[in-house]
């Protein structure tokens, strides 16, 4: 087929551009359209609003790939599903290992599934979306998590303890900690919404790092939402990637101006949130989420030295720790807040080296994107954002499951894909979901 004819398309026929906006615009839903479909003991795998958009989104993409008969994988995605091959691997191997019943080995290869899943999008966007695309995308997104923020805002101020009102018959401590007035919005978790409101924090620090004028509203909206989640390690992690943005390019007066404005912000209302974090022991280094996580990584390393090549399993752990006997099954037992120690547990120290490269493939390429001159400095500073969001999202997976996270690997993913298409920046690349007309006329 004739590249004329692939170029066309009928007018009012979606783009896969427009596709995944819709996708993004979904982290609005985040967990309050949850539909279980599975279940073993006190875990349950739900359907979530958002995983059907990402559906249809893949949906489109395919058809796109499809019809162009093209489709490439890039050192990212080569390294992602050698990472899923061990992980798969070893879950089977734990069947006998384990004595894995046969829910729990389809209950575990769900979530690797449901995984690559998600990843799927980076794959659309890379081969699908083009260098003029990601703009738009990037505004959209910017614009769903905006709205994100300032209902989360409104949640925190007039719906305390907001999960158990949503889900009444929720369990404390078991299926939700108690919330109080912190910041929790639709994702229900404070630590998660952080890292989701870090996440588009640190590309708008990486665009005025290259002196594109960001509104100080909108940074203000968003900082002032991650402050309300009193989440030490999104915090954290934002500062680690305002960190690597400030080493890739240096200070800039409108990081300065907007440093400056958050700071005084800060200390002005000190008064009012320095009370409020006490209120959650936040400025302790011993209250009982933090010793309980130490413990959590002490059965990690007991697990990890006596399976160190291929570890568990993807998503077996919660199984395998119910027969160290370490304690009973809680759905808290299936996740590890341990980062990369915990992708060791599961894939062992061979899967742990393959998701390193992951990561470092993921920097190199954003590090290409922004180092590029050929495109506009709007590109560049979303390619450093998701370039400064490895490590920031590898710090905060410590303290909280991020790397494995699926409505997180949703946003991560597709800001990701943006900075590979910055960096190859193959404007030429159609993605419209329609079939071609058949004259050859454009």
């Amino acid at each position: 087929m004739g590249s004329s004819a692939r170029a066309g398309r009928p007018a009012g026929w979606p783009t896969v551009a427009d596709l995944i906006i819709l996708s993004c615009a979904a982290v609005l839903t985040g967990q309050l359209a949850r539909l279980p479909i599975a279940g073993v003991g006190e875990k349950e795998a739900p359907l979530l609003f958002t995983d059907l958009l990402i559906g249809l989104t893949l949906a489109g993409g395919s058809w796109v790939l499809i019809r162009e008969r093209r489709f490439s994988l890039d050192r990212v995605a080569l390294a992602t599903l050698a990472f899923a091959s061990v992980g798969g691997l070893s879950t089977v191997a734990s069947v006998v290992r384990f004595d894995l019943s046969a829910v729990e080995l389809l209950f575990s290869l769900a979530y690797l599934a449901r995984w690559l899943f998600v990843f799927g999008l980076y794959l659309v966007v890379v081969n699908c979306v083009r260098a003029s695309e990601v703009e738009r995308i990037w505004t959209w997104l910017e614009r769903a998590v905006m709205l994100f923020a300032a209902f989360g805002i409104l949640q925190a101020a007039l719906l305390p303890d907001f999960a158990f009102i949503v889900y009444p018959d929720a369990r404390p401590y078991l299926d939700w900690d108690p919330q109080g007035h912190r910041l929790v919005s639709t994702l229900l978790d404070p630590n998660f919404s952080g890292m989701l409101l870090a996440t588009i924090l640190l590309v708008q620090a990486g665009r005025m790092a290259f002196g594109v004028p960001v509104p100080a509203w909108r940074v203000l909206l968003v900082a002032t939402a991650l402050v309300l989640t009193l989440s030490r390690s999104s915090i954290l992690a934002t500062l680690v990637g305002v960190v690597v943005i400030l080493g890739v390019r240096g200070t800039s007066r409108r990081l300065w101006i907007t440093g400056a404005a958050l700071t005084a912000g800060a200390v002005i209302t000190s008064p009012w949130w320095v009370p409020f974090a006490l209120s959650f022991n936040k400025f302790a280094i011993d209250d009982p989420s933090g010793l309980y996580r130490l413990i959590q990584w002490g059965w990690a390393l007991i697990i990890l030295m006596d399976h160190p090549i291929t570890g568990v399993g993807f998503n077996a752990y919660g199984f395998v720790h119910q027969r160290y006997v370490f304690s009973s099954s809680t759905p808290a037992t299936f996740g590890l807040d341990g980062g990369l120690l915990f992708v060791a547990v599961m894939t062992g120290l061979l899967g742990l080296a393959i998701f390193c490269l992951l990561l470092a493939s993921v920097v190199r390429t954003a590090r290409a994107g922004w180092e590029s001159r050929d495109v506009a400095p709007e590109l560049r500073g979303i390619a450093l954002g998701a370039g400064a969001l490895v490590p920031a999202a590898t710090v905060h997976s410590m303290f909280a499951n991020t790397l494995l996270y699926v409505p997180l690997l949703h946003i991560l993913w597709i800001i990701w894909g943006c900075a590979f298409v910055v960096a190859s920046s193959r404007s030429d690349r159609p993605c419209a979901t329609s079939a071609p007309p058949t004259s050859s006329g454009r």
